[in-house]
């Protein structure tokens, strides 16, 4: 059964840090679940299952991720017609919940010539009925 909930990411950089507050469609499955939100108007889905992170967005710059810990992956970036991969090496998902609170932090590297550290906090509130 689905469910709203509110969302909120935080970001923090080198450069700083972002927050993002949207509203969503939450959906446990499994040992995980299925989150639809949206970001900056782009419709993003975050599916959180056996300690992995799937994240999708569609929209001028379309991403999808794969994030598991200790693991090298790729993010896959599309714009304007070009497209592209980046590894990402996923340093730690970890999670905590309680009936209606979800906590995720996940920690990344996307491994440019540079290395560009990533901290996510993702906080979720489910609401009582769907």
């Amino acid at each position: 059964m689905t469910h709203n909930c509110t969302v909120r990411i935080i970001t923090q950089t080198k450069d700083g840090e972002s927050c993002l507050d949207s509203t969503g469609i939450f959906l446990p499955r499994g040992n995980g679940f299925t989150l639809s939100y949206r970001t900056e108007g782009a419709p993003t889905e975050i599916v959180f299952e056996n300690r992995e992170i799937l994240m999708r967005r569609k929209g001028n710059v379309t991403l999808f991720a794969r994030f598991s810990e200790g693991n090298l992956t790729e993010l896959a970036v599309e714009e304007g017609g070009k497209s592209g991969t980046i590894p990402v090496r996923t340093v730690c998902i970890g999670s905590e919940r309680t009936a209606r609170q979800i906590h995720i932090i996940l920690d990344y590297d996307l491994l440019f010539e540079s290395i560009a550290h990533f901290h996510l906090d993702i906080m979720i509130s489910v609401s009582e009925g769907p």
